[in-house]
C-alpha cells in the first residue's frame, strides 16, 4: 500500500496498530499496516517497491 492509501484507511478507521520489522535483505526496517482491508499491508514506495526505512532515518 502506498502512503495515500494508508492515509485514507487510517481516516476510515480500517487500520490496526503498525508492525515495524527488521527488513530481511538490508539493514533497514519495514512498516506493515494490517487491518480491515485487502491491500498488501507493507508500505510501498511510489514505484511499488517495499519501503525500507534506513537506520537513523
Amino acid at each position: 500500500m502506498n502512503l495515500k492509501e494508508a492515509e485514507l484507511l487510517c481516516r476510515a478507521g480500517a487500520l490496526d496498530a503498525p508492525v515495524i520489522r527488521k527488513h530481511d535483505q538490508s539493514e533497514g526496517w519495514t512498516v506493515a499496516l494490517a487491518g480491515r482491508h485487502r491491500l498488501d499491508p507493507l508500505l510501498e514506495t511510489a514505484r511499488g517497491r517495499v519501503r525500507v526505512f534506513n537506520v537513523g532515518q
